[in-house]
């Protein structure tokens, strides 16, 4: 009867064990997601400071947060202001303090909470370093305004660290989680799917943010099969999980997801606002993180709250952070040629603004990385209206070919693929849109045509191989 009672005693204080530490892990988890939540204020605040400055320049900016300031959040410091956390209890100044103290913390993990919270405070505190720096410098002076760019490049270095920070950290907390092979219990199918549908889309958005879009097709129908998976599965136990098919937004959030990840890969239009941001920019901060992060009802809380809900003994989903870009006025870029947002690009697309692409059979070789083109109608100057896609970005919009030609520098990626594409927005007088392409190489001049179809793109590599 001793051993028996001895046993049940071990059990008893191993489950609490675990469950303290469970418990403390997802503390560590909500300590990145409500971080990551106080970031987006110290991004808008960065924003506007960049449009700011930009209009000492004349350059047209987008006044979307433009009444956002430190004055306006009245904080001293974002990330233990509970008024910046309305639907919070705990700030993550608090919740890192209790962490930091609590004897169930891992050693691998600690270091990842030291290093995040350092990290959210220099984000802070930089806020306040470029308020007091604009402040005090004369911005007529354009040696100033030069200063103040260095300054928001260090937010962006900060940024980006951050994000690496709390990569490792969630991948730190997941090993001390499975090490543990702790039972996750009756509702493991559903965490699971909930787990692989938040990994899914954690993989598009960190392919997004580093720039990257080989394999990203993979990726979308990954996602796709993952969030089939989860409803086909939760329809098929209505009786348990009603209250989560009957979630408005666990579905129409995935599925906003998934759209918008096939707009990035197949269209990646861009609004006037967010052009000099870029596609990447805009498709990851804009758009697919308010479907996924919580301060927009984004699906990875809400899978949260279920996990809490049905009592689920599994980690909860972390959030991802937004990446910051500084944007500098054209005036103040001294290149004059067209560089592609996408630095690598290692497949060429097989469909954009919903258009079949044609490859075209022939190849142009460069043999310098700059590379200048001049467009033109092909034979007959009958009204076609265009818009010419170089590496993923629409360079011309709705664009008029005339006899004149309109010349381009373009700035060719040193690795992968290049590609320039003809898109028709109308077919002429005489269909279809035909287009003239002159360049050189080797110092010949050359000529290309290039066809579109209201159905079809034509699309031609460049490929760049550098004088030996």
């Amino acid at each position: 009867m001793l051993s028996i009672l001895s046993l049940l005693f071990c059990f008893q204080a191993y489950s609490q064990n675990t469950d303290q530490l469970l418990d403390n892990l997802n503390n560590q988890i909500l300590f990145i997601n409500d971080g990551i939540h106080g970031l987006i204020l110290a991004h808008i605040v960065f924003e506007n400071y960049n449009q700011n400055l930009n209009k000492y320049v004349d350059l047209d900016v987008d006044s979307t947060y433009a009444g956002l300031s430190n004055q306006v959040i009245d904080a001293a410091n974002i990330f233990s202001d509970l008024t910046s956390y309305p639907e919070y209890k705990v700030t993550p100044i608090t919740r890192y303090e209790e962490l930091i103290k609590d004897p169930m913390t891992p050693a691998n993990t600690l270091k990842y909470l030291k290093v995040g919270m350092n990290q959210l405070n220099e984000i802070n505190r930089m806020r306040f370093v470029i308020e007091k720096y604009l402040e005090s410098h004369d911005l007529r002076d354009r040696s100033n305004v030069y200063g103040a760019y260095e300054l928001l490049e260090e937010c962006v270095t900060l940024f980006e660290e951050y994000y690496q920070t709390i990569q490792n950290h969630y991948e730190e907390i997941r090993k001390v989680y499975n090490d543990k092979s702790i039972p996750i219990g009756q509702h493991e199918k559903l965490y699971v799917r909930f787990s692989k549908v938040q990994m899914a889309n954690k993989a598009i958005l960190d392919a997004i943010r580093a720039k990257t879009d080989f394999g990203f097709e993979a990726l979308i129908v990954k996602l796709g099969k993952e969030y089939i998976n989860l409803k086909e599965y939760i329809a098929g136990d209505g009786a348990m999980y009603g209250a989560v098919a009957r979630h408005p937004f666990i579905y129409s959030k995935i599925e906003n997801s998934i759209d918008d990840a096939k707009a990035f890969y197949e269209t990646a239009d861009v609004p006037k606002r967010r052009k000099l941001h870029g596609k990447f920019y805009y498709y990851y901060n804009d758009e697919m993180l308010s479907h996924f992060n919580r301060y927009n009802n984004g699906f990875v809380q809400k899978m949260n709250d279920f996990i809490t809900k049905y009592d689920i003994n599994g980690l909860y989903l972390m959030e991802m952070p937004r990446y910051l870009k500084v944007v500098y006025p054209e005036v103040l870029d001294t290149v004059d040629h067209i560089v592609a947002s996408d630095p690598r690009i290692d497949i060429i697309p097989k469909k954009l603004k919903n258009r079949k692409i044609k490859e075209s059979s022939y190849t142009i070789i460069s043999d310098t990385q700059e590379f200048t083109i001049k467009l033109y109608d092909h034979k007959v100057q009958d009204g076609d209206i265009v818009s010419i896609n170089f590496n993923g970005d629409w360079i011309l919009e709705k664009h008029s070919i005339e006899s004149k030609p309109t010349e381009l520098k373009l700035f060719l990626n040193e690795e992968g693929k290049n590609y320039l594409l003809l898109h028709a927005v109308n077919e002429g007088r005489r269909p279809p849109n035909t287009m003239a392409m002159k360049y050189t190489v080797n110092g010949e001049q050359k000529e290309i045509s290039l066809s579109s179809d209201l159905d079809t793109s034509e699309l031609i590599e460049i490929e760049y191989k550098p004088a030996q």
